[in-house]
């Protein structure tokens, strides 16, 4: 019976708290995390040709991907292998993330680029609409050129970069810890 099914989301660490950005750097920060196939890094590297941007990127790169940013003399930064709270300076260092990956289970970049305040270029496939709510620009990761676009509507608009962080951090409110463990004490309730 389906109608006993409850859905509990993942909830955000603690340690990721609000960290204001006045303005858009003049060569803004792109943070891009994780270089699995399904992540659609290929797709962002080519939607960035011709940007002034520095593109984070949080992954073990292949040798593929390398010659790929080099041949599009893509301005880059990579770590691997990096502690939770060096992810999360790179979260408050960047200008906007992208989460354009073609399946997720979750998308918990997407809660993460929120309580932290910054805005979210992410996919309009599987769970990911659930989880972003209102608070994500989404594009069909299939499209380099949608992706483009959105990147350079964020960079070049200020109003809409604000728009989304306080889109981000009303829906990262879902994903609190309290909020999460309130909605497990409200199913054992019920099963008692």
């Amino acid at each position: 019976n389906f109608s006993k099914i409850t859905l509990v989301n993942n909830p955000v660490s603690p340690k990721i708290k609000y960290k204001p950005k006045k303005n858009i750097s003049m060569k803004p920060n792109i943070l891009q995390i994780g270089c699995h196939p399904h992540k659609n890094l290929e797709g962002v590297i080519k939607s960035i040709v011709g940007l002034e941007c520095e593109l984070t990127i949080i992954g073990h790169l292949s040798k593929e991907q390398k010659s790929l940013l080099e041949l599009n003399m893509i301005n880059y930064v990579n770590y691997h292998g990096i502690s939770f709270n060096k992810v999360i300076d790179c979260y408050a260092s960047s200008d906007l993330v992208v989460f354009t990956s073609f399946h997720e289970g979750f998308g918990m970049p997407i809660v993460e680029a929120n309580a932290i305040g910054r805005p979210i270029i992410c996919s309009n496939v599987c769970s990911l609409p659930e989880i972003a709510g209102d608070a994500a620009l989404f594009v069909n990761p299939f499209s380099e050129e949608e992706i483009k676009n959105a990147i350079s509507y964020l960079i070049n608009n200020k109003k809409k970069w604000d728009y989304y962080v306080e889109k981000g951090l009303i829906n990262a409110k879902r994903f609190k810890q309290k909020n999460i463990a309130d909605q497990y004490i409200d199913i054992y309730k019920q099963i008692k």
